[in-house]
């Protein structure tokens, strides 16, 4: 669990939970009877605490720190390269980056990507993260 140190508050704790389940923002606000700003600031407040750059990095460690397995390879019939391209996404949005990992050209890995987003049915990087995690996106 992300916060096994007990560094986040409850309200954190409770926002982690619920991010890690697929809801959004809007959804989280309504939920504790807050503002969207006001989830944004406690987002940024854990992941300062915790160390991570973004959203998309605290999501996909507490998957990988709860062992549960990216279920693309069986669901998106994703290749070796595909997922290696998913994986290099997920760590940062830079084509540059991404083709650097993965050593391919960034014009192939724009279009890997585009193929992976019609693929998947991702509109953004969240939404991808919970459709590799079978998480419902709500």
């Amino acid at each position: 669990m992300l916060n096994e140190d007990n560094v986040l508050t409850k309200r954190q704790a409770e926002i982690v939970d619920l991010l890690t389940q697929g809801y959004n923002d809007e959804y989280i606000a309504c939920k504790f009877n807050i503002k969207k700003t006001s989830v944004r600031w406690h987002v940024g407040n854990i992941k300062n605490s915790l160390g991570y750059n973004n959203r998309i990095e605290m999501i996909h460690d507490h998957f990988k720190i709860l062992g549960q397995d990216v279920v693309c390879l069986k669901k998106y019939n994703f290749s070796a390269i595909d997922l290696k391209t998913v994986e290099a996404f997920l760590i940062s949005p830079e084509f540059r980056l991404i083709s650097e990992i993965t050593g391919r050209a960034e014009s192939t890995v724009k279009n890997d990507m585009f193929k992976i987003y019609q693929k998947t049915g991702a509109t953004n990087r969240i939404t991808l993260l919970y459709k590799l995690y079978g998480v419902g996106g709500k």
